[in-house]
């Protein structure tokens, strides 16, 4: 292998957008913010850029995950400074998965346990000792908060993973948390090489085709 001296960069200051939006948004192009489709984003790699057509349309970005640096000459390739996939907002409608940076990891999971402790509130209130049985007042399951390498390590599980909220029983998991093709092509994107499941065989398999 050679190693290759990058050069040196500033960190991009982060664009702020309206996080709550995601709590009434159907899909990504809803949302107040520039998202980009990972195939567009491979396009600028050096290791994966053949390979967009094989990968999965309902996997996004946002900008400031996309953009980590500010802009240097000469232009560098993204997967220079790309960041990892980690944080995510799942969106149930449209089943997109939604990439965050760190930071906007941090202030989209902030609101969503702001929402649960006041759901939770306001069901002890009203139901008193049947809140675990009913659905929490005013809670719509309709946006997920996820971390991906927790998301991929639940595959398969038939309960609610850990590292997901809204974190109540009654919540149905989306179909894009148990969509092997969208796990795979996250994994790969993180540079993994595990892949259990044949379903993960197949798409990843699929996915080397096109690569070649």
């Amino acid at each position: 292998d050679l190693e290759k001296q990058l050069g040196k960069a500033m960190p991009r200051d982060e664009t702020d957008w309206d996080f709550e939006a995601i709590f009434k948004a159907k899909s990504v192009s809803e949302l107040p913010v520039q998202a980009f489709s990972i195939p567009s984003v491979l396009a600028q790699t050096h290791a994966l850029k053949r390979a967009t057509g094989a990968w999965p349309r309902t996997v996004a970005c946002t900008e400031n995950f996309m953009r980590s640096i500010k802009s240097i000459t000469p232009t560098p390739h993204l997967d220079d400074f790309l960041r990892p996939a980690n944080a995510a907002v799942v969106l149930k409608s449209s089943n997109e998965w939604l990439l965050l940076s760190e930071r906007e990891g941090d202030a989209v999971l902030g609101r969503f346990w702001q929402r649960e402790r006041a759901s939770a509130r306001t069901s002890r209130r009203s139901q008193g000792a049947h809140a675990r049985q009913r659905t929490p007042a005013g809670f719509e399951a309709s946006v997920f908060f996820t971390n991906f390498p927790l998301a991929r390590a639940a595959l398969g599980e038939a309960k609610q993973p850990s590292c997901l909220l809204p974190s109540v029983s009654y919540v149905s998991i989306p179909l894009a948390l148990r969509d092997d093709e969208r796990i795979v092509a996250l994994q790969i994107f993180m540079g993994e090489t595990c892949f259990a499941s044949e379903a993960q065989k197949r798409f990843l398999q699929n996915f080397l085709t096109e690569q070649l």
